[in-house]
């Protein structure tokens, strides 16, 4: 497996892991893990949806690193 691919894995686990925690309602979790998840491939759109479906007020923004 290449450096590619583990990193697209790795993007997509961690996406898909986001959305499982947003679901369960555990949501700063879920934006942890989303947020990792752009950071490693920021094209990836539906990460970004589901990023704001989180976001109730442009207060909960902030400009974090990845965890």
């Amino acid at each position: 497996m290449s450096q590619i691919d583990v990193t697209r894995w790795v993007m997509l686990m961690s996406c898909r892991y986001g959305m499982v925690l947003a679901k369960e309602k555990n949501e700063e979790e879920a934006m942890r893990w989303l947020i990792r998840s752009v950071h490693l491939y920021p094209m990836n759109w539906g990460c970004w949806l589901e990023m704001t479906a989180l976001i109730g007020r442009v207060e909960d923004v902030s400009l974090r690193p990845a965890v």
